[in-house]
């Protein structure tokens, strides 16, 4: 094969070679001139421009012109023999990509300068990744600098490799050390901390998180109370970056749950020192709360009711019933009277039936109801009014008996007091009355004596009969 043979076949390997590239290449001459070109900048040029490219055309025609004085600088620094790469964006026909344009100049064997060499890669994709993640970091950096919460990132090694502005201003405060990259976060620990902050650490570089909520007053004498959270921070491949600490004020929640804490310590305490029983029930009729004089009553320690239902202290026969009534209760309480006291059998721990007297009201503690009972074991008083009440019906019996079984001896005392009262009655006429009076008064008295042992239990009726 000739020189020339050769020439052609080497032009025709290049050409190949160069259409087969991902890029677009173009040679031109010092005077801008198209010398070569590869197909996939003609394709890509007659997309942007709307016509191809020819050998001899004067490559200014396809550059946009928004990237003119950008092109002439470069390509002048190349043709005085320098490697440019510069990043840009071309913009033809409301269509915007970016590139990555390579200049580079050409020589033949004797070092003349040939033209210059334009390889555009199309990096759109990725400028546009690049620049999103950019946005992303700066937004991202900007959320941290405005977070609430304290933010530090640390190393294996405890050195600080970013904080926020609140953590700054925090430790600050605390600790009148002023913190910045690289320092070792030992030296703003304390005796009170620092225990729990490596045990936190070490977790989190074995891949576990952890919180705890901690009092500022006993670290830092600061009336505040704060959540940490620890966890491992890792980057995109998988490997550990670092140990990133949260902060977060939690002092309003916290002072808020210690003041309901005790609230409801007074309200325990209250309920200890009433010497009735006292049970809440929510919603599902759970006993929720019972005092110590539940106890005392049922038999049962507030232990052992709180979280049981309320049947636990019902008869079987009146469950459902009483089930129904509570609920009825909780959907509409005027159904009932309430603050008024209702009579009803319980039981007791050993199935012992009581007499009960119940209070029932309705409660609500943070905006849910509750059903509040008030209980009194009345059974002894019961038995007693019971008692008093046969008695008072002895009494009414003995009033009857009175008016029938008195009346007679009384009647004839009094025949015999005016009989007596005569002047004209002979001695033994006196004596025969007087006798008979006598005799009338022992039956009175036998009488009387009946209707007091009566009214002491006995059977009237059978003692008068006796």
């Amino acid at each position: 094969m000739d020189d020339q043979g050769q020439s052609i076949q080497t032009l025709e390997i290049l050409t190949a070679i160069l259409d087969n590239s991902p890029e677009c290449i173009v040679l031109i001459s010092p005077e801008h001139k198209v010398l070569a070109f590869n197909k996939v900048i003609k394709e890509v040029l007659k997309l942007y421009f709307g016509r191809e490219i020819k050998v001899g055309d004067d490559y200014r025609d396809f550059v946009a012109p928004g990237s003119k004085e950008l092109y002439h600088t470069s390509f002048q620094k190349a043709t005085m023999g320098s490697n440019e790469v510069v990043i840009g964006q071309t913009t033809a026909e409301n269509t915007s990509v970016w590139f990555e344009f390579k200049m580079n100049p050409v020589y033949n064997q004797s070092k003349t300068l040939l033209g210059v060499t334009l390889t555009a890669k199309n990096i759109d994709k990725e400028k546009r990744m690049q620049m999103e993640m950019e946005n992303m970091a700066e937004m991202f950096e900007a959320i941290i600098e405005n977070a609430s919460e304290s933010i530090l990132l640390f190393d294996k090694d405890h050195k600080v490799l970013m904080f926020n502005k609140v953590a700054k201003e925090r430790l600050l405060n605390f600790t009148s050390k002023e913190i910045y990259q690289g320092v070792d976060f030992n030296e703003f620990l304390n005796e009170w901390n620092r225990e729990s902050f490596f045990t936190a650490f070490e977790k989190a570089l074995q891949g576990y998180s952890s919180d705890a909520e901690r009092d500022l007053s006993k670290e830092y004498n600061a009336d505040l109370w704060v959540l940490s959270k620890m966890f491992p921070v890792y980057r995109s491949n998988g490997e550990l970056l670092g140990v990133s600490l949260f902060t977060i004020d939690i002092n309003e929640r916290k002072q808020a749950q210690i003041a309901m804490a005790e609230s409801e310590e007074k309200f325990r305490k209250i309920l200890e020192s009433v010497p009735l029983a006292i049970l809440i029930l929510d919603k599902d009729l759970k006993i929720r709360i019972a005092n110590d004089a539940t106890e005392e009553i049922f038999g049962y320690s507030s232990d052992e009711l709180e979280g049981q239902k309320i049947e636990i202290l019902v008869p079987e026969r009146f469950r459902t019933l009483h089930h129904k009534n509570l609920k009825q209760y909780l959907v509409t309480p005027s159904s009932f009277q309430i603050k008024s006291k209702r009579l009803t059998t319980a039981l007791k721990k050993g199935k012992k039936e009581i007499i009960a007297e119940v209070n029932l009201n309705l409660v609500r503690i943070k905006n849910e109801d509750f059903i509040l009972l008030i209980v009194e074991d009345v059974t002894d008083r019961i038995k007693a009014e019971q008692k008093n009440l046969n008695q008072l019906r002895r009494l009414e019996t003995i009033a009857w008996q009175q008016s029938h079984e008195v009346r007679r001896p009384v009647a004839n005392i009094l025949g015999l007091v005016n009989t007596l009262r005569k002047e004209e009655l002979l001695d033994f006429e006196k004596k025969i009355s007087l006798d008979y009076l006598f005799e009338m008064t022992e039956e009175l008295d036998s009488i009387i004596k009946k209707i007091v042992l009566y009214a002491s239990g006995s059977d009237l009726k059978n003692e008068i009969k006796k």
